[in-house]
């Protein structure tokens, strides 16, 4: 069967947020085998009705496929469901998957995605800028103070 406007699955990809370092990996997100490289988010896939293997992974340092997690999801015409994959803050660990139907809230939820990304982004470099001034902090202020 083809795909049809009504038959996909949403796959929500996202991570803890002082884990901001995953914001250089890209997400891997697998359906049927067939590979799609997105970015951290809310992604749509048109598919034919039936049953799915749907699987999420990122590169990550010397692991090419972590975090990987795979869940099967039955599609039915005008049913579309949606996939949810939650990475802790350990790189070790797969990441969390579940399955539902679309919510009236994730098809409006694009503005609020735009907004969540830019909240992301805003920690994440706050407190790249943290760690930075902790790091060099120390011999900034002795290169000042004439100690070094």
């Amino acid at each position: 069967m083809e795909p049809n406007e009504d038959c996909y699955i949403q796959v929500n990809t996202r991570f803890f947020i002082l884990a901001f370092l995953l914001l250089l990996c890209t997400p891997v997100i697998e359906i049927d085998g067939e590979k799609h490289k997105r970015r951290w988010g809310r992604h749509r896939f048109d598919v034919s009705p039936g049953r799915h293997e749907v699987s999420v992974y990122f590169g990550y340092l010397f692991m090419p496929e972590c975090g990987r997690n795979s869940i099967d999801v039955d599609v039915m015409p005008g049913a579309p469901m949606e996939v949810d994959f939650n990475m802790p803050p350990w790189m070790l660990a797969k990441g969390a998957m579940s399955v539902g139907p679309v919510t009236e809230a994730a098809l409006e939820g694009d503005e609020a995605d735009a907004a969540a990304n830019q909240k992301m982004l805003i920690v994440a470099g706050i407190s790249a800028a943290f760690i930075l001034f902790c790091c060099c902090g120390g011999a900034i202020g002795g290169l000042v103070l004439g100690n070094i």
